[in-house]
């Protein structure tokens, strides 16, 4: 049997045009995660969007000296002083915590407590560093009172005057010392600030007991100061006495360590410090203080960042964007190019095994069509013996036909045959043909 052989089936051309399209997407997919590779991103943050107004920490707001210049409360435009509106004559016309100020309320100062020794031992001294700072400008002497009291009684108190001027800040470090008898129990440490009538006063817990173990702090302080070079910290003990700490300062990018310092530092119960480090360029920053004394460690871990001016914040905006979800682009490319690959490999799969089947079914199909074939020959050379046998052997077979007709048995038909001269192969080529 002939079987037409014609141009490549259904299933063949979708095999070849899938091959074909699958190479373009590779090379695509390639170029584009090339491309984003090499796409730097760079971080924004810092001035006017970082550190300072909108960053990390606070921006310092320095009012214009004497008050001067404002618009007029009625719209007018040069608001000299006999237009401007008086607020107050007298401090007692203001809120808390303001003072009248050139007819004017303000907030004069700002206190704050940043460290404090808690828990202390009775018979030791209660080490604490306050800030104070002035909010407007007025200078002159300001008073400090500090004093540790339970249930509304003072068990130990002491006093500073210091001088401060206009929009100043200070951080001042001292002591009170504590009773050996004092109980132990639960404590408030109150820090006032005094400027003639004006007062501004902070407050702290602080536990009192015995048995107390070394500790060691630090604290950064003024963050948005690195910018411009400078990294302020506040390390502390609650040691009476000097003791020995080893202090590393360590500022990095991207993991990368940009500046780094490691010094060994007297400490007598506080010490703040200050140093100078380089001009950083735009990016995000970590800071990390780690103080070491004896076996006992510590550390500090800050975040910050960057921006110069006259640098392009939206297009630092995008890169940063761009960088941050670069990781998840290339593992989503990835992950589509490998889908694509597995999909592309399991239909080549399908459609060869498919092919497969449909050339085995058709195997199988020619070879019945032979087989029958075959089959039908056989057959016609068995017909066509059968009548040549017929025509030789005519008369005998008709009288065999009779001989069965009238009930003899082939035995005997068979003998009957034989003593009539017919062979024995002859008998039963005979019989074989009356039987088809």
């Amino acid at each position: 049997m002939t079987v037409a052989v014609g141009r490549e089936s259904l299933p063949e051309q979708i095999v070849i045009v899938v091959k074909m399209r699958l190479k373009y997407i590779f090379i695509l997919c390639i170029l584009f995660l090339f491309l984003l590779v090499s796409t730097e991103a760079r971080p924004y943050g810092a001035g006017r969007f970082g550190i300072g107004i909108f960053g990390i920490g606070e921006a310092e707001i320095t009012p214009s000296p004497g008050g001067g210049g404002g618009g007029s409360p009625a719209g007018g435009g040069g608001g000299a002083s006999s237009a401007r509106e008086v607020e107050c004559t007298v401090s007692t016309q203001c809120g808390p915590d303001q003072y009248c100020l050139n007819n004017v309320c303000v907030k004069l100062f700002d206190l704050k407590i940043l460290q404090f020794d808690s828990p202390v031992e009775p018979g030791q001294s209660l080490d604490f560093t306050y800030l104070a700072k002035s909010m407007a400008d007025s200078s002159g002497d300001v008073t400090l009172e500090f004093w540790l009291e339970k249930d509304k009684q003072r068990v130990t108190s002491g006093s500073d005057v210091i001088f401060i001027s206009g929009f100043e800040e200070k951080i001042e470090s001292t002591h009170l010392y504590l009773p050996s008898d004092l109980r132990e129990g639960d404590y408030t440490l109150y820090v006032k600030l005094s400027f003639e009538k004006y007062e501004v006063m902070s407050y702290r817990g602080v536990e009192v007991r015995k048995n107390v173990l070394p500790s060691l702090s630090v604290m950064l302080l003024h963050l948005p100061e690195i910018s411009n070079g400078n990294l302020s910290a506040l390390i502390s003990t609650n040691s009476d006495e000097s003791v020995l700490v080893v202090v590393r300062r360590e500022i990095s990018k991207k993991k990368q360590p940009v500046w780094m310092k490691e010094e060994s530092l007297i400490i007598n119960r506080t010490l703040k410090l200050t140093e100078a480090v380089p001009l950083l360029s735009s990016g995000e920053y970590v800071v990390q203080i780690t103080a070491t004394m004896g076996n006992l460690t510590t550390k500090t871990i800050e975040t910050f960042s960057i921006v110069r001016e006259g640098e392009n914040l939206f297009g630092q905006a995008i890169q940063e964007t761009v960088g941050k979800s670069k990781s998840a682009l290339v593992f989503l490319f990835i992950s589509l190019l490998a889908v694509l690959v597995i999909g592309v490999t399991l239909l080549t799969f399908y459609l060869h095994r498919r092919k497969s089947n449909q050339e085995n079914k058709l195997n199988q199909e020619n070879e019945g069509e032979l087989n029958q074939d075959n089959k039908s020959s056989k057959e016609m050379e068995l017909y066509q013996d059968t009548q040549s046998i017929q025509e030789e052997y005519a008369e005998i077979v008709r009288w065999v036909q009779k001989a069965r007709f009238a009930g003899v048995s082939e035995s005997e038909i068979k003998r009957k045959m034989i003593l009539g001269g017919w062979s024995k192969e002859e008998t039963e080529k005979v019989l074989r043909i009356i039987q088809h």
